[in-house]
């Protein structure tokens, strides 16, 4: 069974973040604005105990980093001042974890963390 998780460092202009993630693929779709032709969810609502079916957004892939993806993965991780500092708390977090399907990955956004 596939772990399907890394550990990214993230390098913007304004510093470095490194997270846990599974699943990073989706960092490059993007929604379309419209909903997806036949896939649906349930969705639970604990207060009446009951399932509902929802439609679900379509997504397109494309060759850049959807920075809304960035900012729901990396908005709540420390910012750190150089690469090494990034590497080294990425190492750290790696040795607490044990185990990651596909390492410590660097990935590049050249502009602001999205605010």
């Amino acid at each position: 069974m596939s772990a399907d998780n890394t550990i990214l460092i993230l390098h913007t202009i304004d510093g470095y973040r490194v997270s846990h993630l599974q699943g990073v693929e989706s960092m490059y779709y993007w929604p379309t604005g419209k909903v997806h032709p036949t896939c649906k969810e349930l969705r639970y609502n604990p207060d009446t105990n009951e399932e509902t079916e929802h439609n679900v957004e379509d997504y397109e892939e494309r060759n850049e980093i959807n920075p809304q993806y960035l900012k729901e993965c990396f908005s709540n991780c420390d910012v750190f001042p150089t690469a090494l500092d990034a590497e080294i708390y990425a190492i750290n977090l790696l040795d607490e974890i044990g185990y990651v399907e596909y390492g410590i990955r660097d990935i590049y956004y050249p502009k602001e963390f999205p605010k």
